[in-house]
């Protein structure tokens, strides 16, 4: 199975590596370089001084953005948007980005080092993970997939790293840096969450989505996702991409588990509030009507002042999820998209009236951001 980015890693300590014929391969979908016919929208190219167009920019919209595969690997022509894959596995299908999806419905076409266009299908897409999964016609013997880092443990911070993609158009580009940051939980479609997100100062810019994250011995650490600025990227780890590409090369979707609550972190002035000894924990603020959580878990219903600050009060406070502790809400996301699928049926750890009590439920899955 070949996940998302075809890109070649240069030779080195990094190795080279590619996505052979007849194997899958996947990738973020706006990461996926399909040759952008012009995602302009109407607009005409603007120009600066020198009569030529002026470069394009490219809004964060909490998913990554166009790029263009390396001049050594397969180039995705969505006819309406590019960027960057990885081959990960047998099988002919390779990964890309979900936006480019969206955007490319007529055909997808992908362009390898030889100069070579190959058509290809969508096979899968989430836009939860921003995720994709495409099945080429054929793939050149050349093309050898990579291979996922060890996700037990995950590389830890100060893991030393490069991105492999095609900047602003730039390909077989190459920006090191290193794991600067694990455990981020990244925003998504309609307010929810892309947990377990990997965070790296090696520069990320449009073009590098849907490129591998390898550490030195060629492993893929994450697929980039998006730069958030100077030194601040962030990519879709090894261990929530191994959950979501195969089940896209098998059925072409991927259920995230779902509890049907808003909720927020405990702070100090709420943890004053609701007298729990110390900060830790999430605050289930709202729940669902008919969700998987109601008439279970509560929300609150009403609200305290502690130092002139107004604080929600009445609703259960979460400190453990599946025998793990929950301090941060980082905790609960990585828990849920990693442990969990829908349908299973989980333990949680609340405080409720002051007191700590254990209550479950059934997860359900979430709802289709595009409905």
């Amino acid at each position: 199975m070949c996940h998302a980015n075809t890109t070649r890693l240069p030779r080195g300590p990094v190795g080279r590596r590619r996505c052979r014929r007849g194997r899958l391969c996947a990738g973020r979908l706006d990461g996926a370089r399909a040759e952008r016919g012009r995602l302009d929208r109407g607009r005409r190219g603007r120009r600066h001084r020198g009569g030529r167009p002026a470069p394009e920019r490219h809004r964060d919209r909490g998913v990554p953005r166009d790029d263009r595969l390396g001049r050594r690997d397969p180039q995705l022509r969505v006819e309406r948007a590019t960027g960057e894959r990885l081959g990960v596995r047998r099988r002919r299908r390779l990964r890309r980005d979900e936006p480019a999806r969206r955007r490319g419905r007529e055909g997808v076409r992908l362009r390898f080092q030889d100069n070579t266009w190959r058509d290809a299908e969508i096979v899968g897409t989430d836009a939860y993970s921003d995720l994709a999964v495409l099945r080429p016609e054929r793939t050149p013997a050349f093309a050898t997939p990579l291979s996922w880092v060890d996700t037990d443990p995950e590389p830890p911070v100060g893991t030393p790293v490069m991105a492999i993609g095609s900047p602003y158009g730039f390909s077989g580009s190459a920006s090191t840096g290193i794991v600067s940051g694990v455990d981020r939980v990244l925003s998504a479609p309609n307010n929810f969450t892309v947990a377990d997100s990997v965070q790296t100062d090696a520069a990320l810019n449009p073009g590098n989505s849907g490129g591998p994250l390898v550490t030195y011995d060629g492993g893929v650490a994450a697929v980039a996702a998006r730069g958030g600025g100077d030194n601040l990227g962030f990519g879709v780890s090894a261990a929530l991409s191994k959950r979501v590409v195969p089940a896209l090369a098998a059925t072409g979707e991927y259920e995230h588990s779902f509890m049907g609550v808003r909720l927020i972190e405990v702070s100090p002035t709420i943890a004053e509030a609701y007298d729990l000894g110390g900060v830790g924990g999430v605050l289930i603020v709202e729940v669902m009507d008919g969700g998987p959580a109601a008439g279970v878990l509560r929300g609150t219903d009403g609200e305290t002042t502690v130092d002139g600050v107004s604080v929600p009060t009445g609703g259960d406070v979460v400190v453990g999820v599946g025998g793990t502790d929950v301090a941060v809400q980082a905790d609960l996301s990585n828990y849920l998209a990693l442990e969990t699928s829908p349908g299973d049926t989980v333990p949680f750890r609340v405080v409720r009236d002051g007191a700590e009590t254990t209550v479950e439920f059934e997860l359900g899955a979430r709802p289709d951001p595009t409905a």
